[in-house]
């Protein structure tokens, strides 16, 4: 056996280790959510997906280089395609609840070891990716998710928005200002237990008074309903406080948003696509691009990675 396999074999092997109890706790979960529900309720006051705990049971992240599945792959070309265009990508994987508020026995962090190898090969690979774990544990004495929601909290989205902002070296003169709203909730895991649940989750939301929105602003947040929380209204439960907003408010410049409902993996990236197909100039005028998401897309995601150009092939 090479050195190389040998290493790569312990580093398996130590993986497997490190992952086992996590895995175990979330199998183990996965077994009490309520039939036709998609949520878990702990005794700690927390409730948990049943996306995420499947995610956070499937283990380390092992990309298949013989596989068309293979988010390495896919993150790798559209980083280069962008490079190449002179925009600088960030990747903003959200982390599981289950890592920042653990349950069953977990230490915090414990159940988001395995995200750490996966980090390890994108950086390699020159991906820019931004781990909130570090600073949300710092703070995990407080809701850095929502109790009741799948969704992060007003906190861990301020604090997101402070790590996204140190990566990002422009600053405008906007003048936004804003004001704080309690608010109170009732999340999408406490809705699917009871239909009938009454708000009782009370939340504390930043929100900014202005429009912070800009097809011409050369930051683009790209991603799933995070980008949408706190931020539109309606079922994503409050208006003009998102991560959007408060990345604004750090900047002091306006953003630009494509977000989806559901996985941000494939359509988040066809949508710029297809926005780019029709003006090519609105994507060269981009300098950053923030791409952010649930880290169970990495093994989730349905149909595969896939990738996907940025714009057309000028003729």
């Amino acid at each position: 056996m090479t050195a190389k396999l040998l290493i790569a074999g312990l580093l398996l092997g130590n993986l497997t280790l490190a992952n086992a109890r996590p895995r175990d706790v979330a199998s183990d979960l996965m077994t009490k959510v309520k039939p036709g529900t998609i949520a878990y309720r702990d005794e700690n006051g927390f409730l948990y997906s049943r996306n995420e705990l499947e995610h956070v049971a499937s283990g380390a992240i092992m990309p298949d280089a013989d596989s068309s599945n293979n988010p390495l792959d896919a993150i790798k070309d559209f980083h280069d395609q962008l490079e190449k265009l002179g925009i600088t990508l960030s990747l903003v994987p959200v982390p599981p609840k289950l890592a920042i508020h653990p349950c069953a026995g977990l230490k915090p962090g414990e159940a988001g070891k395995y995200l750490q190898e996966f980090y390890r090969q994108l950086t390699d690979a020159g991906i820019n990716v931004i781990d909130l774990m570090p600073g949300w544990l710092e703070k995990n004495d407080q809701d850095i998710f929502c109790r009741t929601d799948a969704h992060w909290s007003p906190l861990g989205i301020e604090i997101a928005a402070d790590k996204i902002a140190g990566r990002i070296s422009l600053r405008g003169d906007a003048r936004y200002s804003c004001s704080t709203k309690e608010i109170t909730i009732v999340g999408d895991l406490l809705a699917s237990l009871d239909n009938n649940a009454e708000p009782t989750e009370k939340l504390t939301v930043r929100q900014v008074h202005e429009d912070v929105w800009s097809d011409d602003s050369p930051v683009l947040l790209l991603g799933d309903s995070h980008l949408l929380f706190f931020s539109v209204g309606g079922d994503m439960l409050a208006d003009n406080a998102g991560l959007g907003e408060q990345l604004a408010l750090k900047l002091q410049m306006p953003v630009e948003r494509i977000a989806v409902r559901g996985s941000a993996a494939n359509a988040a990236r066809i949508n710029l696509f297809r926005k780019a197909a029709r003006n090519p100039a609105w994507l060269k005028n981009k300098k950053y691009i923030v791409w952010c998401f649930s880290c169970r897309e990495f093994n989730g995601t349905a149909g595969g990675w896939r990738q996907i150009p940025v714009m057309r092939p000028s003729n």
